[in-house]
Order: structure tokens, then C-alpha cells, then sequence
């Protein structure tokens, strides 16, 4: 039985080249932009830095644990650092109470724990950490993660903050800490559109080990490699019939 390998090839060649198409625009794009304008750092501005002046009035790291640790209870201490979040200078601390990482903040000077932070809080740090003059439209508390979401990945609950920005920019604070912990514009949704077709994941948009990808990626592979060998076979026929016609 004869196989029609040719008609096999420009058939596959249809199927899989359009995910090719995809890799190699979705790629181009990766190269071509700078990641650090993707996430949108370039629109906020670097955290303040503590002054001699507010350092006068911190306290020890070591009162400040024991502080912490009368107020959160029982907990796996990882990483305490001073910062200047929420305009006052506070202790970060980082640690595991079962149910996953967390961070609060913790006044430097009293120990005492922060509250979490309110709607309108959250669009002031948003207003103030901006580069450009933004307005708010909108502050909503995340609780929940959802599948493909600007924000997963992150530690939960966040704020929401959207603004009237060009850039089409979204700000997600730490609801506790008063951090950026993503920023997102128009630029990063078509990142992350890119992404999702790049590693053929559409729904989580993380798993570039999913059963799709390598189907289509060794389906390239043969179409690759069956195209050298259908152009190796068709020359060396090409050559014999030549042979044969000027003989």
C-alpha cells in the first residue's frame, strides 16, 4: 500500500503551522520588549528610603519579635526586615502559620501590629506610588483566586486598584502590608494572552507541561524532520530521472 506521505505532510503542515505562527509571533514579541515594561515598573516609583531621623526611634529586632509573636500566636518566623511602607517606618515580618506565608507589618517604634488596610488607603498608596497623575476608579478587596487571573500567584487578600491611566494600569496592594505586589496594563494583558497561546495553556496560563504542548511541539518536530526527508528523497528521484532522461 502506498502511503501518501506529501498529502500526510501539507496536511499536518496546515494543522500544526498555525501554532508555529503563534510560537514565533508570541516569541518575537518576548524578545523584542523589555520585561521590565511589561509589569509596568516603570510607572511607579521606587520605594522611600528610612532617614537617620525616623531610625532614631526604632526599636531591636529582638523586641520586636517578641512582640510579634504575643500577637500573631504560634507561627514559623521566616524573614524580618525594616521598611518604610505606608509612609512610617515598620518591621515586615514574614512567617507560616499553617495555612501559608503571610506578612504583616509591625510599628517600629510601639511593636504594636498594623490593622489592615481600608478601600481608601489603598487608593491613596496607589495615587502617591504613580508617576503620573492618576485618579482612582475603582478599590475592590480580592479574597479568592480565579483561573488565569491578573493576580494569581499572589498572596491573598489584595486590593484592586484601577485607575484612569493611559496604560490601562491596575494596581494589586498587599491588603495588609500596603505593597505593589503586581501592576498591570494593556501591554501585560497582551503578554499574558501571548503566553497563554506560547504554552497552549488557556485557562491556568501556568503549565507549560500540559499533554496540548507536546503533542503540537513533537508534531513540528516530525514535520520538521519529514520535510528534510521528503526533500532528500524528492532529489535524489530528481537526479535519477535526470540521469536517466539525458542518457
Amino acid at each position: 500500500m502506498n502511503i501518501p506521505w506529501r498529502k500526510i505532510h501539507r496536511w499536518l503542515g496546515l494543522l500544526v503551522g498555525l501554532q508555529v505562527v503563534a510560537w514565533m509571533l508570541s516569541g518575537l514579541y518576548f524578545a523584542w520588549v523589555p520585561i521590565e515594561e511589561i509589569r509596568g515598573e516603570h510607572l511607579t516609583r521606587p520605594a522611600l528610603a528610612i532617614t537617620k531621623e525616623e531610625l532614631s526611634s526604632v526599636r531591636e529586632p529582638a523586641v520586636i519579635l517578641q512582640a510579634a509573636g504575643a500577637q500573631i500566636g504560634a507561627a514559623e518566623i521566616g524573614k524580618l526586615e525594616l521598611r518604610k511602607l505606608r509612609d512610617s517606618v515598620v518591621y515586615r515580618l514574614e512567617y507560616d502559620d499553617g495555612t501559608g506565608s503571610q506578612s504583616r507589618l509591625f510599628a517600629a517604634d510601639t511593636g504594636l501590629l498594623l490593622p489592615m488596610l481600608e478601600p481608601a488607603e489603598a487608593g491613596m498608596i496607589a495615587q502617591n506610588a504613580t508617576r503620573e497623575a492618576i485618579d482612582v476608579l475603582a478599590v475592590e478587596l480580592v479574597t479568592e483566586h480565579s483561573n488565569g487571573s491578573e493576580y494569581r500567584g499572589r498572596i491573598l487578600p489584595l486590593f484592586r486598584v484601577s485607575s484612569d491611566s493611559h496604560h490601562g494600569l491596575r494596581l494589586y496592594i498587599d491588603a495588609w502590608t500596603g505593597e505593589i505586589v503586581a501592576r498591570r496594563t494593556g501591554q501585560w494583558r497582551l503578554f499574558d494572552l501571548l503566553w497563554a497561546l506560547h504554552i497552549m495553556d488557556y485557562q491556568e496560563r501556568d503549565d507549560f507541561n500540559n499533554p496540548l504542548l507536546t503533542v503540537f511541539a513533537a508534531a513540528a518536530l516530525v514535520l520538521s524532520v519529514g520535510g528534510y526527508i521528503l526533500w532528500w528523497v524528492s532529489s535524489i528521484f530528481m537526479q535519477r530521472r535526470r540521469r536517466r532522461t539525458n542518457s
